[in-house]
């Protein structure tokens, strides 16, 4: 039976990512003095950049997004055309008495060219450095029906949350799909190895295991009562099988009256969720801490110096390969009077590029900065002729 749900799960799994790429898009534009062709021409081009800006999506989390909004729609969005494979008008129709031109695409995005060009700005985090978690609920002997369905219902919350801090997260519809299965199979204490198996099959880097534990007290002689609410985290490596870490927070809420059963549903979601966000805080803090011992959670940049002489440029490439702050150094381009070097370093641009500008000062060579989109660098010779 775990087989045939397995397999089942990965072919769903490989569906969905056959139609990564293909979108059907919904879009409009007004007509203005009844020019309709002009409308449709418009009506294309917003499905356009609405098909890549989906594609975007399903490459960065909406955190990243967000903090480099400005280049994505500058570098990508402006020119979504450019990343568009194919498309065809499945139907077009004018409505709102002839105001509106709709349009029906069918668009066929590049995403590899979309990849190539977030990797190329810098701001697109390898697989190695954006993790991919699965998160699943363990029933135990205490689980009654009230706690299983209100801590299905805060695994969405778990989700979010974790998509919020950068995690890679499956789609929506798969885990529904995984958390039916699992529901239906109805196994107290399911085995770590079925869980980590399970994880495997999705190709995901961490595995968390949920429980939840409920309790309701009266307090101060009945006049008000209590219902808490218990969550805690097992986080697993499900490469190695190694425990990163494990959390337990309870948070409650309170009541007047004695809650009668649908109240006591909401009472514990609602504090279900407090102590899901803050076990969530708590794991990020964890799972950073273990990733860094290893060295994996480093920001990839590049650097890039222009009219330097030969002796400077010795010198620049010596300071890199030595200056232990920085990792897995190679040299993307060398030519003369121009060195490009591709970098990890575990802060933000800021601080590299001030610690870049500081230290090479102290080795008496100059540097001018120019600024350049995504996670690059430029720095520039101010004493050289040109």
């Amino acid at each position: 039976m775990k087989v045939v749900i397995f397999f089942s799960l990965i072919i769903i799994c490989f569906s969905s990512l056959l139609n990564a790429k293909e979108f059907l898009i919904n879009a409009s534009s007004k007509i203005f003095h009844e020019d309709k062709d002009h409308a449709k021409r418009q009506a294309l081009k917003n499905a356009l950049y609405d098909s890549v800006k989906q594609s975007v999506e399903t490459l960065m989390d909406t955190k990243q997004i967000n903090k480099h909004y400005g280049v994505i729609k500058n570098n990508i969005l402006k020119f979504s055309k450019n990343f568009i494979r194919n498309y065809e008008i499945v139907n077009e129709e004018i409505i709102f008495n002839e105001k509106i031109f709709k349009i029906l695409v069918k668009v066929n995005v590049n995403n590899d060219k979309i990849q190539n060009k977030l990797k190329v700005l810098r701001i697109l985090k390898e697989k190695n450095k954006r993790k991919r978690i699965l998160a699943v609920y363990q029933k135990n002997e205490e689980s009654n029906a009230q706690n299983m369905n209100v801590a299905i219902q805060l695994l969405e919350s778990v989700n979010q949350y974790f998509a919020e801090h950068s995690f890679w997260i499956l789609n929506h519809d798969i885990l529904n799909k995984i958390y039916m299965s699992l529901d239906e199979e109805n196994i107290i204490e399911r085995s770590l190895d079925s869980f980590i198996a399970l994880a495997l099959i999705f190709n995901t880097d961490i595995l968390i295991i949920m429980g939840m534990n409920s309790f309701q007290e009266d307090e101060f002689n009945k006049s008000f009562y209590k219902v808490k609410s218990n969550i805690n985290f097992s986080v697993y490596d499900t490469y190695t099988g190694q425990q990163i870490t494990e959390t337990s927070v309870t948070a409650f809420e309170t009541s007047l009256n004695r809650p009668e059963n649908f109240e006591v549903d909401n009472l514990l979601k609602k504090a279900g969720k407090h102590a899901v966000e803050e076990s969530v805080r708590q794991v990020v803090s964890n799972i950073k801490n273990y990733y860094q011992n290893l060295g994996y959670l480093e920001q990839g940049y590049s650097a890039i110096f222009r009219n330097y002489n030969m002796e400077q440029e010795n010198r620049i490439i010596d300071y890199f390969e030595n200056d232990l702050a920085y990792s897995h150094i190679s040299e993307i381009k060398n030519a003369f009077g121009y060195i490009e070097l591709e970098l990890f370093f575990k802060k933000r641009k800021s601080i590299l590029r001030r610690k870049i500008i500081s230290d090479l000062q102290k080795m008496e060579i100059e540097v001018a900065t120019k600024s350049l989109a995504g996670n690059r660098l430029s720095f520039i010779n101010p004493d050289s002729e040109d």
